[in-house]
């Protein structure tokens, strides 16, 4: 797929007003079928790998991102904040799957003894084991979903344009 993607001098929001456009060839405009490529792939990652989770092991995909992210944190624990912004989610979203989570006994509440607003989260014993057997299942289902259809130069490829896109490659699995 060759991209020619316009310059365009005017901003952010420069273009034609959503009553002057031509909806018709929007539909094969390079720039959606990209974005639309982007979010697909996403999507059926998300569903396959969120799937293989919760039928092996009962941990939804979010529950398992979030895990990592403690897993990986100095220390080993976050706060309430850093891990919803480590899992782009709002502090009550957070909140909420922090309390499912330890009620699953995954994760406790740890209050931070120089400050006593800030509330840390930390894994179980229980919730680093599921981890790692998460972990395994996860590794499998990469293997084959993520990795099975492309081969080493596609591999790159995708690295490379993802990390000029932005995407963090110290970032936890996902």
């Amino acid at each position: 797929m060759v991209i020619d993607v316009p310059e365009h001098d005017d901003g952010p929001m420069a273009g034609p007003a959503p009553e002057s456009v031509d909806w018709a060839s929007l539909a094969s405009d390079e720039r959606i079928a990209l974005m639309r490529l982007l979010v697909g792939a996403h999507g059926r990652l998300t569903r396959l790998l969120g799937g293989e989770l919760e039928e092996a092991c009962g941990l939804p995909l979010s529950w398992f991102v979030g895990m990592v992210r403690l897993a990986r944190a100095p220390g080993a624990r976050l706060t309430m904040s850093e891990l919803a912004v480590e899992l782009s989610l709002t502090s009550g979203g957070t909140t909420r799957m922090v309390d499912r989570m330890a009620e699953a006994g995954l994760v406790e509440r740890q209050h931070c003894p120089s400050d006593r607003r800030s509330v840390f989260v930390a894994l179980t014993d229980a919730g680093a084991r599921k981890l790692e057997d998460a972990t395994t299942i996860h590794l499998i289902g990469l293997d084959q979903h993520l990795l099975g259809p492309l081969d080493v130069a596609d591999r790159v490829a995708l690295a490379t344009a993802l990390g000029k896109l932005g995407a963090d490659p110290t970032a936890c699995p996902g």
